[in-house]
């Protein structure tokens, strides 16, 4: 089963404080917080601590004629993070920090900083662990460097220590013949009409790509940035179209690296409409996501569309897949169909071996040792989807 991997997160290691997701409150709002407060408040108060530990709906401060305001309609979640670290049980003279926005850089590339050189030097460790128990397809977590839309990687005052750490996990990979990738999030949209957004995905692309230069591994689809096209906008076609105008922006890095995966809703996009809308017109790889392709078929069957996103990807990279199991049918009713469940209860098909697959699975690796052990003894009850074309296959 070497062709098989999980996703972000080790939950074994998680249990030892392990973890390449450790994140911080958004320095933006954060921010504009510190702006407000310097502006409006000689002294800032927090009210009732116990406020802290509830459902973060809002806070009090004090203005300058000491009643008591609201935050701005701030969430309470972001201005916890400030209140935790100065405001709580004592005035503070706002007047005392530097709310410029160069000692707001400051403090922002240190925090991020101190947080991405945990990141990274907790990715080595999972990555050690994997090959420990022949785990060689890792998805790397988007999280590495936390915010980075707000920085330059190199602006960050430790960032030589985490370039020589990306070049030492680079090695590892090279070295033990694994593969690892980023699936960026929903708001790297590249065809949007919004520009603002596409300029914002092609910052989040590019940074992604230095990520893995800096790792020192080669500009391939074998180390993927995986994305969806992300809407249809009432036009599929105008927005691929598009798609294609954004992507010919992109630099060499991203380029080489960046594979669209089909969708898991009717009116978005099937297979099909990759291969025949950019594939044909870029060269870019299909991922090919076997849960998603029993909602959104492309009138093509299971195995038809594998082997169609399969032979979009480049000689000697093997083709990339995603393969999970329906929450709602085996673990809760309650859930939309699409929804990925935390353990596998569907044979892959015999067309899986021609893919690296990712499971996508909420409980990771666990999920991924119970699929083995289940399928060496063929312990599989498959439900099927409605109106899919999924049929229970025997494991051989």
């Amino acid at each position: 089963m070497e062709n098989l991997g999980y996703c972000c997160i080790n939950l074994t290691l998680k249990e030892h404080n392990i973890s390449t997701n450790r994140a911080m409150q958004s320095p933006v709002v954060e921010y504009k917080v510190n702006v407000w407060l310097h502006k409006n408040c000689n002294q800032t108060y927090i009210k009732d601590e116990s406020i802290i530990e509830k459902l973060y709906n809002s806070t009090l401060v004090c203005d300058k004629k000491g009643k008591y305001t609201s935050s701005l309609n701030t969430s309470f979640r972001t201005f916890k993070s400030i209140t935790k670290r100065t405001l709580v049980n004592k005035k503070v003279q706002i007047s005392d920090y530097d709310v410029s926005k160069k000692g707001y850089m400051e403090r922002l590339c240190k925090r991020a900083g101190d947080l991405a050189i945990l990141n990274v030097e907790d990715l080595l460790v999972i990555l050690k662990w994997n090959v420990k128990n022949n785990i060689r397809i890792f998805r790397m977590s988007s999280s590495l460097f936390p915010w980075m839309s707000e920085y330059k990687f190199s602006d960050l005052p430790n960032y030589q220590e985490i370039q020589t750490k990306l070049v030492e996990i680079g090695k590892y990979v090279l070295n033990n013949d694994l593969r690892v990738g980023f699936h960026p999030g929903q708001y790297s949209v590249l065809p949007s009409p919004t520009p603002s957004i596409v300029e914002n995905a092609i910052d989040d692309l590019e940074k992604h790509a230095q990520i893995l230069d800096l790792m020192g591994l080669p500009k391939s689809h074998q180390y993927s940035i995986n994305i969806h096209v992300g809407g249809s906008y009432g036009d599929k076609g105008a927005t691929m179209k598009r798609f294609v105008k954004s992507f010919n922006r992109l630099t060499s890095s991203v380029k080489s690296r960046l594979v669209v995966e089909n969708d898991d809703k009717a009116s978005q996009y099937s297979v099909v409409d990759l291969y025949e809308g950019l594939h044909k017109k870029i060269g870019i790889p299909i991922t090919f996501d076997f849960f998603h392709h029993l909602f959104c078929t492309g009138d093509l069957s299971q195995d038809d569309a594998a082997k169609l996103a399969a032979s979009t990807w480049p000689d000697g990279v093997r083709p990339l897949a995603h393969f999970s199991s329906s929450k709602k049918l085996n673990e809760d009713s309650s859930v939309i169909e699409r929804s990925h469940a935390d353990y596998l209860y569907n044979i892959i098909p015999k067309i899986g071996n021609i893919f690296d697959i990712e499971l996508e699975v909420k409980a990771k690796e666990f999920a991924l040792f119970k699929y083995i052990e289940q399928s060496k003894h063929g312990n599989f009850e498959i439900p099927l989807l409605k109106n899919s074309s999924q049929t229970k296959l025997e494991l051989k």
